[in-house]
């Protein structure tokens, strides 16, 4: 995982906990931060205000996200989660 001054800009299946991301020093989570991760069936940023364009897309097994202080999704509306009838957001 990297962290740069607050914003997440990489992620990886060694950075998961039986599949899942927690994380409360993220403020910011860069494009394509966790695209195409298999594995990753939950996320939780509870600080975490802004999103970057495609952060989510592309997990299969993805069902959990909460992101309670959201604010900004992506630079142009591209904020996506697929499959999205899957995916419970809290």
């Amino acid at each position: 995982m990297k962290i740069l001054k607050g914003k997440l800009v990489e992620v990886n299946s060694n950075d998961l906990v039986n599949g899942v991301l927690h994380n409360t020093k993220v403020k910011e989570v860069g494009d394509n931060c966790f695209c195409n991760m298999p594995d990753l069936i939950k996320v939780s940023l509870p600080n975490a205000t802004t999103f970057g364009s495609y952060c989510l897309s592309s997990n299969d097994a993805l069902v959990t996200v909460s992101l309670p202080n959201a604010t900004t999704f992506g630079s142009e509306g591209e904020f996506v989660i697929e499959p999205l009838e899957t995916n419970k957001l809290y």
